[in-house]
C-alpha cells in the first residue's frame, strides 16, 4: 500500500512540473490535458478518456503525429487506458510513445528506458487478468 501512495504521490509532482512546462509551448492542448488529468485523479476514467484523446489531438495537430512533444499526453492517455484494464490500449499507447521517443532522443534515453519500463509493467498486468 505505501508503495501506490509514493508512486500517487510522484505521478501528481510530474504531472504538475509536465503541466507547467506545457502551458508555456501548447496553449488549448494544455487546458484539455490538465482537464483529462483532473477527471482521471476523481476516478472519472471515462471522461478523461475523451479529454486526454482531445489533447492528443490537439498536440498532434500542432506538432505532428511523431513530436516529442506528444509525450506527456501519451503517457496519461496510457495510464487512463491501465487503469480501465484496457491493457493492450495501453500497451499500443506505449509502444507509440517509446518509438516516438527512440526517433528523437535515440535508443539509449533514459526516457525510453523508462517507456520499455512502463510497456512491461501492463504486459506484466496484461498476463495477471487473463
Amino acid at each position: 500500500m505505501t508503495s501506490r501512495i509514493w508512486c500517487f504521490i510522484a505521478f501528481c509532482l510530474l504531472l504538475s512540473a509536465v503541466l507547467c512546462r506545457m502551458a508555456l509551448s501548447a496553449g488549448g492542448a494544455v487546458d484539455l490535458h490538465a482537464k483529462a488529468a483532473g477527471l482521471y485523479m476523481a476516478g472519472k476514467h471515462e471522461e478523461a478518456l475523451k479529454a486526454a484523446g482531445d489533447a492528443l489531438a490537439d498536440m498532434e495537430r500542432k506538432y505532428g503525429e511523431q513530436g516529442l512533444e506528444l509525450s506527456e499526453s501519451l503517457k496519461l492517455l496510457a495510464e487512463i487506458q491501465r487503469s480501465r484494464q484496457e491493457f493492450q490500449e495501453a500497451a499500443d499507447i506505449l509502444e507509440r510513445l517509446r518509438s516516438i521517443q527512440e526517433s528523437n532522443l535515440g535508443p539509449r534515453s533514459t526516457k525510453v528506458a523508462t517507456s520499455i519500463s512502463d510497456l512491461i509493467a501492463v504486459y506484466e498486468q496484461m498476463g495477471q487478468h487473463q
